[in-house]
């Protein structure tokens, strides 16, 4: 195979003439085994370094399980140069120094070292010309030909790759030759790429390794609108002399570069190639759209505590819930649990009522003018807030027991035209009276009753009357319980039971969140949903909102990022004082 001359001598000048074979000795990490309680947990559920480009020349060495996470789903789904050839046997093109990496937070173990990138279809896009003598389905099989493997593992020249194809398609050799061209010019970055390249390279080395042909190669490096020295390596196909998915090419990769594939992250838009590189102990992903790839990243090689904190100290005050069309519903409820979780009034938003509490902030209800008082707001702002005076709270949990309907249950409003009933909101009644010293008033007994029954009969399951996911009753059960110790040692061992049922269920964020944070703190297994919950977090930091609320009127959902976030970190935290697995090569996919 003949060699440019010109690149020739720039490859001769710039690259090293020889290569660590370490990689291919390193132990590849195992697993971690679960241990006995996680399997009984289980079965009782089922009841920098150098920036080079480098090449190597004539080289011998060469979506179902996540099926019901809908909003976590996807995740499991210029510098110019001109540069051509050599028969060198290991090239590399000196780009830059390397970046000094900081630091890891504290807490926090970074679990790889070395990310790997596909280039075509990952950084970037390309289609088949329009049009084009060659349509575009038949251009898609020359890519899956013998002879175009051939082409890309640099035992074809470019001539004799087209004029291979052309005799084989009965096509003129200048058809073949121009749809090939007319692709090279349709490639274009994917512009989310670069900028998550370039922050993960403070802490990683950032190595391409594509299947892609000299010519190819050549072209596309010359070309201007990519950053090229992101890179501390380039892997080809044509100066190895083996292609992906052939174990051959990872092994040259991992020799080459002296990886531990244990702390190696490949990223491939095709299956096979991921499935060869995975075999190898490598933890790969399939890359699907630039959105989920920079979140599954996101996830795999940074501090999700850290980027979560960060979050919220740049929404703070600002964290409002939304429906599912966009709107934003300020209230007061949310802000008050959030203050409770974390103990920080300073990111919170909520009015300070002297006695009763709106669900709504002012006058800025979205559906209902003269919206009453609410129990559950009211119930949660006295337990929580610290500027009630004791009086106050007994003056008020007074009045709630004049508000119970027929059959005896605590009503929702403040309203007796409005004699609504949801258990959730009697569980944070309760935890008002309790906290309080006044769990035991006889008029609550029929209150008591219902949210048992409720709790053994699983009634919970498709969620409550202003409630959405079955966890916030879980939630809010187990709230009620850390403040009664006799109603605790009364009904903990079905919650647990309660809990671990829901445990690997198929759920948005929200109800993930909240699972997670109640096997945290009753120290259940979560199984995977763990690694799910590091998954879901958004890639700036916070989590998606799922569904808490709804208006039982017409149904609409009602989610809020700043407490899904909230309690996410906190489960997360808790996780890891746990010593929880938060290996995520076991979800990604």
């Amino acid at each position: 195979m003949s060699k440019s001359p010109s690149l020739a001598r720039l490859l001769e000048k710039l690259l090293p003439k020889s290569h660590s074979s370490s990689g291919l000795n390193r132990k590849v990490q195992t697993p971690d085994v679960k241990d006995d309680n996680e399997a009984k947990d289980l079965k009782n559920i089922k009841d920098s370094r150098r920036q080079t480009v480098t090449v190597v020349l004539n080289g011998k060495s060469s979506e179902d399980r996540f099926d019901g996470h809908k909003d976590i789903a996807q995740f499991i789904r210029g510098h110019r140069r001109n540069a051509s050839a050599t028969d060198t046997e290991i090239s590399a093109i000196e780009i830059a120094a390397p970046t000094t990496a900081p630091t890891p937070p504290p807490g926090y173990v970074q679990p790889y070292d070395t990310i790997i990138f596909d280039i075509g279809d990952v950084l970037f896009t390309w289609e088949p010309v329009p049009n084009h003598s060659i349509p575009g389905a038949t251009f898609k099989l020359i890519l899956r030909s013998h002879e175009f493997y051939a082409y890309e593992s640099g035992k074809l020249t470019e001539d004799e790759f087209y004029r291979a194809t052309a005799e084989r398609l009965g096509v003129p050799f200048e058809d073949v030759q121009s749809a090939f061209h007319g692709a090279r010019e349709s490639l274009a970055p994917n512009p989310l790429m670069p900028p998550l390249i370039r922050k993960l390279k403070e802490n990683h080395t950032i190595l391409a390794a594509s299947n892609i042909s000299e010519p190819d190669f050549t072209w596309l490096h010359a070309r201007s609108g990519f950053e090229w020295n992101l890179f501390d390596n380039i892997h080809a196909s044509f100066a190895i002399q083996a292609r992906k998915p052939d174990l051959a090419f990872f092994h040259a990769v991992i020799d080459s570069a002296g990886l531990d594939p244990a702390r190696t992250i490949f990223i491939d838009d095709k299956v096979e190639n991921v499935l060869s590189a995975k075999s190898l102990g490598v933890a790969g992903f399939v890359f699907r759209d630039q959105e989920s790839a920079v979140r599954t990243l996101w996830a795999m090689c940074t501090d999700p505590i850290e980027r979560g904190w960060k979050w919220v100290e740049e929404n703070k005050r600002r964290m409002h819930c939304f429906t599912g069309a966009g709107k934003d519903v300020e209230e007061n409820f949310t802000q008050i649990l959030i203050l409770e979780l974390t103990g920080r009034e300073d990111i919170v938003d909520y009015v300070k009522y002297d006695r009763l509490f709106h669900f709504y902030q002012g006058d800025k209800q979205p559906t209902i003018k003269d919206f009453p008082y609410d129990m559950d707001t009211t119930s949660t702002g006295l337990s929580i807030c610290p500027h009630i005076k004791p009086e106050t709270r007994h003056d008020v949990m007074n009045e709630m027991l004049t508000y119970l309907n027929q059959d005896g249950i605590i009503q929702t409003y403040f309203d007796r035209k409005r004699p609504r009933i949801d258990p959730i909101v009697c569980c944070n009644v309760l935890t008002l009276f309790y906290s309080n010293g006044r769990g035991e008033e006889p008029l609550l007994e029929k209150t008591k009753s219902w949210i048992v029954d409720i709790l053994l009969a699983r009634a919970y399951l498709g969620g409550t009357t202003y409630y959405h996911c079955a966890e916030a009753f879980l939630f809010f059960f187990s709230r009620l319980l850390s403040h009664s110790p006799a109603f605790r040692a009364e009904h903990l061992d079905t919650l647990v039971t309660r809990i671990r049922e829901r445990v690997g269920i198929a759920s948005e964020a929200c109800g993930l969140a909240l699972r997670v944070h109640l096997c945290a703190q009753f120290d259940i297994c979560p199984g995977q949903d763990f690694k799910l919950l590091l998954l879901a977090q958004e890639a700036d930091g916070g989590w998606p909102a799922g569904g808490f609320y709804r208006y039982p009127g017409n149904g609409v959902m009602i989610g809020h990022r700043g407490w899904v976030t909230c309690v996410a970190l906190d489960a997360i935290k808790r996780g890891r004082e746990r010593g929880w697995n938060a290996d995520l090569r076991e979800v990604i996919a």
